[in-house]
């Protein structure tokens, strides 16, 4: 082989590993969803059942540096409670719009699975309430603000909650990755609007899994 070829293979390969952008450090979108395992707590309630739901939503990832990420995001996500007795099951339904705002810490991985830890608050703007009911084939619904129910269950508009968890991603430096997270999310506000001594807020249990696709070059 010629001189020059043997030098020029590998400066291309140099020039080309130069050039090539580092995935792990750009911007990505992500798109997620799972199940909510959720119950109400705090002073002015008992121990409840809790209620199975589902969540789903996109997220940015704004790497901060190696380790930090910025992860603003919205999601649907439904919460409650659920108590089942002598077949008929009696629940308390939210749907909410979650506006999280959490920082990840992603331990550096030079394998293609690496860890990571989120924790921050959340606004949960409430898009619907309502009392339900399930006895056979039978299922009653009723919005919580019915007259029907002698007055309503006056619930306020946002809750406000801080969420902590952690998970794993795989293939952290490629462009497409996978990611799966568990994470609890307390409530901090009373959702209770009918007086200040009632203390209800939100609890959550929030299993997830999605996709993140890095934007850019």
């Amino acid at each position: 082989m010629p001189r020059s070829k043997r030098i020029s293979t590998p400066v291309l390969v140099l020039a080309c590993a130069v050039a090539a952008p580092d995935l792990a450090a750009q911007v990505r979108i992500g798109f997620q969803a799972g199940l909510v395992s959720s119950t109400l707590g705090g002073e002015a309630v008992a121990s409840l059942g809790s209620r199975t739901g589902v969540t789903g939503g996109a997220f940015l990832a704004v790497p901060l540096s190696r380790v930090v990420t910025l992860q603003p995001g919205a999601a649907w996500i439904e919460k409650g409670v659920e108590e089942t007795a002598f077949d008929v099951t009696d629940r308390i339904a939210f749907s909410y719009i979650a506006l999280p705002l959490l920082v990840r810490f992603t331990l550096p991985s030079e394998v293609s699975v690496a860890a990571h830890a989120v924790l921050g608050p959340v606004l949960n703007v409430e898009m619907s309430c309502a009392v339900e009911s399930e006895s056979n084939n039978d299922r009653i619904s009723v919005d919580c603000r019915s007259p029907l129910l002698q007055g309503g269950i006056p619930t306020k508009s946002t809750d406000i909650g801080f969420q902590f968890g952690g998970g794993v991603t795989i293939l952290p430096r490629n462009r497409v990755n996978l990611v799966a997270q568990v994470a609890y999310e307390l409530g901090l506000t009373s959702i209770d609007d009918s007086t200040p001594q009632f203390d209800v807020k939100n609890r959550a249990i929030i299993f997830s899994a999605g996709v993140t696709y890095a934007i850019g070059q």
